[in-house]
Parts: structure tokens; sequence; C-alpha cells
């Protein structure tokens, strides 16, 4: 009895020895593995664009450029910040923009001390510290040469879009006069340096009226792919050609994000089973199976998706049907509000969180 005792009892402590050492390396912390880059911005960090040689950084009152060796190439700082942010600014290789309600001196009053407010567009080069080489477009001189009263759209993911090169800016906006989304077609005039604006600079190319209720919170997103911009929406997917300025509505589905893969346009939607393919560049479309898949971003071949802006991003599988959290150091924030933009740049992963910014070479996922 005594002997069945003591083996008893050596079992149990044995058993608890493997237990603790189980849990300790299940539970022993990782260490971190995303860098900081050497910069804390004033405000949260809105959108980075990753050209060939250099990371663009914007948040609502500063502009960052990078080099490919981690080292701040120019940081431009704006004093006096709008009224209103429509959505988070537009990046592209030459220029920046982003769609304010600003303060402007009153027409009408002989002093100069009035002001009044206005919607505008603010564009600025991307290589140019001078002032006096921005463009402030008057939005609502604008639209009432247009004999209509407009809203720049600002719940979207991406509330306007560049084409690749950066000559054309598309922007959606609530038509309070015709009760529909109108979209202006921008031309973005540059000499061939591209460091300079032609002439006004900014000019509309197209005006294009989609069949879709004026109502804010309706339009999802707003991308270029492979030629075309889309529209993701609440009631549909729509194509429009830049060329010409035709449309073509994709289908009548929630949907969330186009992106393209492989020679393949995809569409994300609200439910997961509306995943959808194109194998002739947006053509034609079908379902193509369940799938968890976002608001995505295609970084160095590799599809990321988050469930909406500001919650982490998750890695997506190689079948793009499932994703896996991507893992990230121990004390980045999870507030639901910290992770808006994930980018691939010269051999690293950069993502923003909040005001500061992170990298990688070789990603990992929980």
């Amino acid at each position: 009895m005594t002997e069945f005792l003591k083996r008893g009892t050596f079992t149990i402590i044995l058993a608890t020895l493997m237990l603790v050492s189980c849990n300790y390396n299940r539970y022993k912390a990782k260490p971190d593995i995303w860098n900081k880059l050497d910069i804390a911005t004033n405000t949260p960090i809105r959108n980075m664009y990753a050209g060939p040689t250099e990371l663009l950084v914007m948040t609502d009152d500063e502009f960052v450029r990078v080099s490919n060796q981690n080292q701040i190439l120019e940081r431009r700082v704006f004093t006096d910040l709008p009224f209103n942010f429509f959505g988070r600014p537009s990046l592209s290789r030459y220029v920046f923009l982003r769609v304010v309600t600003q303060d402007y001196p009153d027409p009408s009053d002989p002093s100069g001390q009035a002001t009044i407010k206005a919607n505008q567009m603010e564009v600025y080069l991307t290589k140019d510290t001078d002032s006096s080489e921005s463009i402030f477009f008057n939005l609502d001189e604008f639209a009432e040469n247009q004999e209509i009263s407009i809203v720049p759209e600002d719940k979207a993911r991406y509330n306007g879009a560049f084409d690749t090169n950066g000559d054309l800016f598309l922007l959606p906006t609530l038509n309070i006069t015709d009760n529909t989304y109108s979209f202006f077609l921008f031309d973005i005039n540059l000499n061939l340096s591209k460091d300079a604006f032609i002439g006004s600079g900014i000019t509309l190319n197209k005006r294009i009226d989609l069949p879709l209720d004026d109502i804010s919170g309706d339009l999802m997103n707003v991308s270029f792919v492979n030629g075309f911009f889309y529209v993701n929406s609440k009631w549909g997917t729509y194509r429009i050609d830049p060329n010409t300025g035709d449309y073509k509505e994709i289908n009548k589905i929630w949907t969330l994000n186009t992106f393209e893969h492989e020679d393949k346009v995809f569409l994300t939607g609200f439910n997961n089973f509306d995943f959808y393919q194109s194998e002739d560049n947006g053509q034609n479309f079908e379902q193509v199976g369940t799938s968890s898949l976002k608001f995505v971003e295609v970084e160095n071949g590799k599809i990321f998706s988050q469930t909406q802006l500001g919650l982490p991003w998750s890695l997506a599988d190689d079948d793009m049907l499932g994703a896996q959290d991507l893992r990230v150091n121990k004390d980045f924030e999870d507030d639901g509000a910290s992770y808006w933009n994930l980018r691939h740049f010269y051999g690293r992963y950069y993502i923003s969180i909040q005001k500061e910014i992170y990298f990688l070479e070789d990603l990992e996922t929980e």
C-alpha cells in the first residue's frame, strides 16, 4: 500500500511538472518582431504610399517622405488645420490631395477680414515645399458652375482614387440637386519632369452620374484596378472606363472592395458568400466560394485584409477563402482604430499604428 501511494504521488508530481512546462512554453511572451521607424507624427497616420524609391506618409497635418534606408527626407507641416476633412487624404507618386472644408476670405467684405467656409480640394506636389505650387480648388464654385449642389463623400474607406500614374483623380460626391452620386474625373496637369503644375493644374475631364441614391454611408470603396475605376457600394458594384466615362453595373450585391491578383480581378462582399472573380479584367464576374476577406490591400503579391478600417490585419490563405492574423508586437494598441495602413517598400513591410510606423522583412502569422 505504501509503495502504491509513493508511485501514485510520483506520477502526480511528474504530470504536474509536465503540465506546468507545457503551459510555460505555450504562454511565454514572444519577442517583438516589428521594428519602429524613427518618427512620431503629430496626429494619427491616415495614408501611406510606396513608390519606387520613397515611402510617402500622410496625416491630417503632416506629409513625410522616407527613403529606402528609412531616413526622413522631408517633413512638411500644415500649420492651419481645416475645419473639416472628407475621408483620408489620397496619395500618388507625384501628387497628394485632400478634400476639406476651409476658411476663405469673404469677397463681399471690403475690409478683407471676414471669412466664409468652403469645400475644396487641396493638391500638392510630393517633392516641392513651395506653397505657391499648391492648388486650392474650390468645389463649391465648381458645383455652382455645374448648376448643382454637392457634398464630397466622406464615409468610404477610400473616398477618392488616383489612376496608376497619378494623372487622373476620381472624386465621388453626393449630388443633392439630382439625388444621385456624381463622380468627377479630374486631370492632374504636370510638366514632363513631374515637379510643377501646368496652367491651372487641375481640370475637369468627365462627370459620371451613377444610379445610386445620394445616401451618406452607402459608398464602401473607390479604387483603380488594372485600367479601370471601381465603385463598391451597398447596392452594387460599378466599373468606370476613364477613357470614355462609360460605366458598367457589375452586380447589385453589397460589395466592399475590388482588387487584382495574378491577372484576375476579385470582389469581396458584406456577406462571406459574395466572393467573386473575373478572368477577363472585370467584364464578367462569377461567384467562386465563401471568403472571409473584406477590405483588401495587395502588397508584394500577398493579400491582406481587415474587416473594417482600424482593426488588425490578417494574411490571406493561398486559396483566399480564409486568413490568418498577422503577428504583432505586444504593446501594439488594439483599440479598434489603430490599424490603417500596410505597405511593402524596398523589401520590407510597413504598418502604421496611430502616430508610429513599424517595419519588418519577413511576416509571421499567429
